[in-house]
């Protein structure tokens, strides 16, 4: 079995796959314990189509991307940031593991009054 990186593009609410994303190169991720870790991809920009695509998935925070290895996925996060670099024609996407999300988003009872307790009371529990 050839093991080598492929990277999909996918709802970041509901998981469902939209789009097998290229690489141009290698992909860089990084997870730690108690860290929401990073990824970054290069995705190549070689025809008109391409840039049309990637303009459907490429959406902060709505979608995200899981970087796999063969059949084990070494990190999946939503998209944080892209940047177009026209001389290569190349878009580097960048984004955290699930925990970046976690971070961003605070989920907690409606009734929970951050004024008068933490979030770690029992009145903040779902």
């Amino acid at each position: 079995m050839d093991r080598a990186y492929t990277a999909v593009a996918y709802s970041t609410t509901s998981g469902r796959i939209i789009y097998e994303v290229p690489l141009a190169e290698p992909p860089s991720w990084s997870a730690r314990i108690n860290d929401p870790g990073t990824w970054e991809i290069t995705v190549p920009l070689g025809r008109e189509q391409t840039l049309r695509e990637a303009r459907e998935w490429c959406v902060r925070w709505r979608f995200s991307i899981a970087i796999m290895y063969g059949d084990t996925v070494c990190q999946a996060g939503p998209i944080i940031n892209f940047v177009p670099n026209e001389n290569d024609r190349t878009l580097k996407v960048t984004g955290g593991g699930m925990w970046a999300l976690f971070n961003q988003r605070l989920l907690h009872h409606h009734q929970w009054n951050p004024a008068l307790n933490r979030i770690t009371h029992s009145s903040a529990d779902l």
